[in-house]
């Protein structure tokens, strides 16, 4: 029995595997589910697909965006891919266990995007390729097939082409900036859904836990590392946030913001944006 075989085999009997689940609600003869998906574990094997897959999506006070992500995710990913790390009060994290998704609650000395992230990326150190996911952002569907392609070209990570769900032209042409950025300087935001090797991931020790632009802290460490991808088709992120403040006035905000941090780093003390 080779090693592929061996693996199916403990999958499926510990009723772990995707594919026979799948295989069982859509066949009446549990033998024919059997047959069916080790065929096509085999044939994903011989491809590179069976890579273990992790999302992760931290989450603070925003049960709606987050309930609404899952019912969204879980059409496409299983969910024993997916682990929300909750510092919210608001029952996020138990509506995401009522879906099947495992949650981590995170104690408040642990609140923060990067803490709740590097926490989540422990407890998953079996996982090939980590996907960081905030609640506002879609997957496109063809997420799955993109995320293997990098792995097997050998990259190290990166992110996704954005779009926003808003006919705002202006956010249209900021998208399209960060595509250009992503392009040719490799640095990926946040809302971009960033994804890394898991062991590239340990190697630089996760990110690092400051309370703003961990996003760009940690994409322009992982350059260093090897090739880092812009990945197509784009993911859907709310624009929830530029309604609020305006379209122009918020990304001037956010420019402004950058620009400091890029001259001279984000302090301990700064007043985290929301």
């Amino acid at each position: 029995m080779d090693m592929t075989t061996e693996f199916f085999n403990a999958t499926v009997h510990e009723g772990y595997d995707p594919l026979y689940r799948f295989a069982v609600s859509t066949c009446r003869d549990p033998e024919d589910a059997l047959d069916l998906t080790q065929n096509a574990f085999h044939k994903l094997a011989q491809k590179g697909h069976t890579l273990r897959i992790q999302i992760l999506i931290p989450v603070f006070q925003d049960r709606e965006a987050l309930c609404a992500c899952l019912h969204h995710l879980l059409t496409h990913w299983m969910p024993e891919e997916v682990l929300v790390i909750d510092s919210g009060e608001d029952g996020a994290g138990a509506e995401a266990e009522k879906m099947g998704v495992r949650t981590h609650f995170s104690p408040p000395e642990r609140r923060g995007r990067a803490k709740q992230m590097n926490d989540g990326a422990a407890r998953v150190p079996e996982a090939d390729l980590l996907v960081f996911l905030h609640a506002d952002t879609r997957l496109p569907r063809a997420a799955r097939e993109a995320l293997c392609t990098a792995f097997r070209q050998g990259g190290v990570g990166g992110g996704f082409s954005r779009r926003f769900d808003s006919p705002s032209r202006f956010l249209g042409f900021t998208c399209r900036l960060a595509d250009l950025r992503g392009r040719t300087m490799g640095w990926f935001l946040g809302d971009q859904v960033q994804f890394v090797r898991g062991d590239v991931f340990r190697s630089l020790g996760g990110f690092s836990e400051i309370p703003l632009f961990e996003d760009l802290d940690f994409s322009r460490r992982l350059k260093k590392q090897g090739r880092v991808s812009l990945l197509t088709p784009p993911v859907i992120s709310s624009a929830r946030r530029f309604e609020a403040d305006g379209a122009f006035t918020r990304t001037w905000k956010d420019l402004r913001l950058t620009l400091r941090y890029l001259r001279r780093g984000i302090q301990t003390d700064t007043t985290v944006a929301s």
